[in-house]
């Protein structure tokens, strides 16, 4: 893993005195509470952080979101990168200080901030696309921090970046105002489906996009904003916003249309249209709701994305795709940015 150091300048203290003459205190004025927590859990080669956020009613309650660092330099998963892989609804106890999980998996493992699909490679016939095996980046692998200069990934607690000292142990829950992670990183070609029986083949891993991704967590939930810049021309499309709504959370759902669709598990799309952003998710079992919203802010007409939620047994999890149907073909130096928002509440 590359980290990035960033030099803090050493902050000035002020200090005041007080005439002796002068018998007057100064009530103490208490401390806001702190809206954010931050715990780090290292052991071995195994590193991640768990990321809290308050509730926006509830001031017990708390969202809790894992950072870890996944390390797989294999052919055929050729990873090394931090990611959103799970996150819990929590209580925390202030005497043990312990966090409880009251409410498990309200987002899955899967991806939850970015990934593209290569079609693959066109047949000289022209019968269409040898197709890859995978989708990249992310949970999905080919896609690097450690390999090219200007890559890495920066931990940020309240605006001051952690450095390599710092995460050398663990530490236990930090209260703090705001946490982000800002991770530069590289894509590479998947592996094509062009052995015998449509077996896939390891790919060259050349470089086909590099990524920025920057992740916020507070306000009971994250913003995740990711731009690519395209280095190879390939035919893809982007999931600009993808979030998995676990099933604790996701009994109902709607989008801007309001028409309320309820997840069977099944494994059937459900509130899909192109132009649209907007999911709400719920539970009225567990009182939780979740609110998600993508948009590509350049390079891209966001109205032709698609949005849809895939209704399985693990999740309604939210996808919206760029373009909305078929493949752009990319133009080396291209440009494309989106944001999303994800936020959590109680019901």
């Amino acid at each position: 893993m590359k980290l990035k150091i960033l030099m803090m300048p050493l902050l000035a203290l002020s200090m005041t005195c007080c005439s002796c003459d002068n018998k007057q205190t100064q009530p103490d004025t208490p401390a806001e509470p702190s809206d954010c927590m931050v715990r780090f859990e290292k052991d071995g080669s195994s590193e991640y952080f768990n990321v809290a956020v308050r509730d926006q009613y509830k001031d017990y309650i708390w969202y809790v979101f894992r950072i870890r660092h996944y390390n797989d330099h294999s052919a055929m998963k050729y990873m090394d990168l931090w990611r959103i892989d799970w996150a819990y609804q929590g209580r925390y106890d202030e005497a043990s200080g312990e966090m409880e999980n009251i409410l498990d998996k309200i987002l899955t493992d899967g991806e939850s901030e970015c990934v593209i699909k290569d079609y693959g490679q066109k047949r000289q016939d022209g019968s269409g696309y040898i197709d890859t095996d995978d989708f990249t980046g992310g949970f999905h692998g080919d896609e690097r921090i450690d390999l090219q200069d200007g890559c890495g990934v920066t931990f940020y607690i309240d605006d001051v970046a952690l450095t390599a000292d710092d995460m050398s142990a663990s530490f236990g829950w930090r209260e703090c105002g705001s946490f982000r992670y800002v991770q530069q990183s590289t894509m590479h070609k998947t592996a094509l489906k062009s052995g015998e029986g449509g077996a896939a083949e390891e790919s060259d891993h050349h470089v086909v996009a590099e990524h920025l991704k920057t992740t916020v967590f507070g306000d009971a939930g994250y913003v995740t904003e990711n731009t690519l810049v395209m280095k190879d021309a390939i035919d893809f499309f982007w999931h600009n916003g993808i979030c998995c709504v676990g099933t604790s959370v996701a009994q109902f759902g709607y989008n801007e249309d309001m028409a309320v669709a309820e997840f069977d598990r099944r494994g059937g799309n459900k509130l899909s249209g192109t132009g649209k952003s907007e999911y709400v998710a719920w539970s009225d079992d567990n009182a939780i709701e979740v609110h998600v919203k993508a948009n590509i802010t350049e390079g891209a007409e966001d109205s032709q994305s698609y949005m849809y939620i895939w209704d399985t047994s693990n999740y309604a999890k939210y996808y919206r795709r760029w373009p909305g149907n078929g493949a752009h073909t990319a133009v080396p130096g291209e440009k494309f940015t989106s944001r999303m928002t994800v936020t959590f509440m109680t019901r």
